[in-house]
């Protein structure tokens, strides 16, 4: 699949290059080029446009892989997997391609929404988040948020040295995960940033993939949206950027503003991931799902088509999947209420359990406070357990990594004990009592429950329950939640019931857009007056979900 969207999308972009189907010089993918990590221990592959019929050949040192471009131009070249390598490839031809200053090591993809996408110098901590000195052996490659209606081939982005210059408006997520990978391993690392804001999940799947499934014809991209995308281009390209500087600035804000927030089905699959498919990786790293909430079952296959399809286009079975499940968020509630996240966070645990090479970073406690933002300024925590995931699972590395999760409870003349595996020797507690539990009797009616840790156990009761039969944990938009396992690891948010769920209002207080993900064109040029909250650089549009 992914080497037939090359195929179709490389056609179209040599038509478009030059005209015809002839190239005078071998054009690659912006993923494939100088300062590049590539991934030990797997083929590789490279892949690019040249003449029809020529031989065209990828030299790693000694080794030496051909393949001859077919009648349209598009060639793909696999070769051995490598231990290690020189720090020049060429690619030979009619014209050669020689890429330089060349890492061995591995690749992350770090993708997903806003919260992915969010920079090193928008955090709370971005004075001493930066580094202070060059990273020679952690490489970048940063891909601009965009939408796009058919498969690219090119993409966007270049492979850049980590300094402080490069990663100031690199996702800090993927920034903090890439550096504690290095710091721990000492091992060449490149990290690829395909983050859009408010980018629902539908959007990051092939059109392919979706329509032989059930979610054939959902949400199909929007002609006009697309067409709106292609006349701004066009009328970009004719204007003087010299000569008429304001025109510009405004009609490239609307173009930018346009592409950061189109999310039809497959629109970001097509601009962001298909131009990457297949370089190899070692893992991926996925941070999304707040603009999916109130449909959780549907969000749970999806994000299995989408797990299936990546490993499927980028040629590993088992490509490691580590994700974030969404944190607390808004307000928090006075009383035990339905919650749209706490639906979101059970099937994301549910798909954990279920997937194969699939690994979950509980992050219930990592916004402070009663009222947690959509876009919390502190991505270190996340991060950090991100990368101990992937040191434990991927690197060997000896710790715990498995927040602890429910397995059974048993009912005592009006309490109710909970079990829970991947509790080592035993829970605690941060702050006093244990919170975050809710208790229930057949009614149905929660009401907030008193706890107490026995070793790996807890216990619940309520004085106002004098039979229950349910428990939940955390299980609210923005819990208090103080309970923890080995290794600093929040519990995991559950429910012990299995009632039906109750239709809930969409949350009063977040933007419109938040819950959409779509938002008005503007029509007027942007102030350039800034608060203190939005980024210093002119060339994004404000990110938002």
């Amino acid at each position: 699949m992914a080497l037939r969207y090359f195929m179709c999308a490389a056609f179209m972009l040599a038509c478009i290059v030059v005209g015809g189907p002839a190239q005078a010089k071998i054009k690659l993918p912006a993923i494939i080029g100088d300062n590049m990590v590539l991934q030990v221990g797997e083929p590789l592959y490279f892949w690019g446009l040249a003449d029809p019929g020529e031989y065209v050949t990828v030299i790693i040192g000694e080794e030496k892989f051909g393949v001859v471009a077919d009648k349209k131009g598009r060639w793909m070249a696999r070769t051995t997997p490598f231990k290690n390598g020189p720090n020049e490839i060429t690619i030979h031809g009619k014209a050669d391609i020689v890429l330089k200053n060349i890492l061995w090591g591995d690749v992350w993809l770090c993708a997903g929404q806003s919260n992915m996408l969010l920079s090193v110098d928008q955090t709370a901590h971005a004075p001493t988040d930066l580094p202070e000195t060059e990273f020679p052996e952690i490489r970048l490659f940063q891909e601009e948020p965009a939408a796009a209606k058919k498969a690219e081939f090119a993409g966007t982005g270049k492979w850049v040295v980590l300094d402080p210059q490069t990663v100031h408006n690199f996702s800090s997520i993927g920034y903090f995960f890439g550096r504690e990978i290095y710091d721990k391993t000492q091992h060449p690392v490149g990290i690829i940033q395909a983050a859009r804001s408010g980018a629902t999940l539908s959007s990051w799947i092939s059109r392919e993939v979706l329509d032989k499934s059930e979610f054939k014809g959902v949400a199909p991209g929007h002609d006009e949206e697309f067409e709106a995308i292609e006349k701004l281009k066009e009328d970009l390209a004719k204007v003087d950027q010299e000569s008429e500087p304001q025109k510009y600035k405004r009609m490239k804000y609307k173009l930018d503003y346009i592409l950061a927030h189109a999310h039809s089905a497959t629109s970001t699959y097509n601009s962001m991931i298909s131009p990457l498919v297949p370089f190899s990786m070692k893992g991926m790293v996925w941070y999304q799902g707040e603009n999916d909430l109130g449909e959780p079952l549907k969000y749970e296959r999806m994000l299995s088509l989408l797990v299936h399809e990546y490993r499927d286009e980028f040629i590993r079975p088992y490509l490691p999947f580590i994700f974030v499940q969404v944190p607390n968020i808004l307000k928090r509630a006075k009383e035990p209420e339905e919650s749209y996240y706490a639906d979101l966070r059970e099937v994301q645990e549910d798909f954990r359990k279920k997937m194969p090479a699939s690994y979950m970073a509980v992050a219930i406690d990592s916004v402070p406070g009663a009222e947690a933002p959509l876009h919390p300024k502190d991505k270190r925590v996340i991060a950090h357990r991100l990368a101990n995931i992937a040191l434990v699972t991927q690197y060997k590395q000896a710790d715990k990594y498995n927040s602890p999760v429910y397995e059974s409870m048993e009912l005592m003349d009006g309490k109710i004990k909970l079990h829970f595996r991947y509790a080592g020797s035993g829970l605690t507690v941060k702050g006093g009592e244990p919170k975050g539990f809710a208790i229930a009797a057949d009614d149905r009616l929660f009401e907030y429950a008193k706890a107490k840790v026995v070793g790996a156990d807890v216990i619940v009761w309520s004085d106002k329950v004098k039979k229950p039969v349910a428990v939940r944990y955390a299980w609210a938009d923005n819990p208090i939640a103080n309970l923890y396992g080995p290794n600093n690891l929040p519990v995991t948010p559950f429910r012990t019931d299995v009632w039906p769920r109750k239709k809930k209002t969409a949350p009063a207080d977040m933007p419109k857009e938040d819950l959409h993900g779509k938002m008005p064109l503007p029509q007027e040029e942007p102030s350039t007056e800034k608060s203190s909250d939005e980024k210093s650089s002119d060339e994004k549009p404000p990110v938002t979900e």
